[in-house]
């Protein structure tokens, strides 16, 4: 997994969940919400389906930050939404 001191903190990490945008390069189901599993450059995505999902023990795809429209993150202290930059 990518490490980098110079990420923004408004771009999805793993475990984040996200959504993405209709006509994306990956073509998957936008209606869909997704987990972050890795990241594999400063914009570059590995997916997951969530649990819920029938094929969830499968990778969804690799999306690019551009595909990302909404980002959420749970914490102890609760759970935000963003839209990434």
């Amino acid at each position: 997994m990518l490490r980098d001191s110079r990420r923004s903190p408004e771009k999805p990490e793993p475990y984040d969940w996200v959504q993405v945008r209709p006509a994306n390069r990956a073509g998957i189901d936008p209606t869909q919400t997704y987990l972050v599993a890795d990241q594999h450059s400063l914009y570059a995505y590995e997916l997951n389906h969530r649990k819920d999902h029938p094929d969830h023990q499968d990778r969804a795809a690799v999306v690019d930050i551009d595909d990302v429209t909404l980002v959420t993150r749970f914490a102890e202290t609760g759970a935000r939404s963003w839209r990434p930059l």
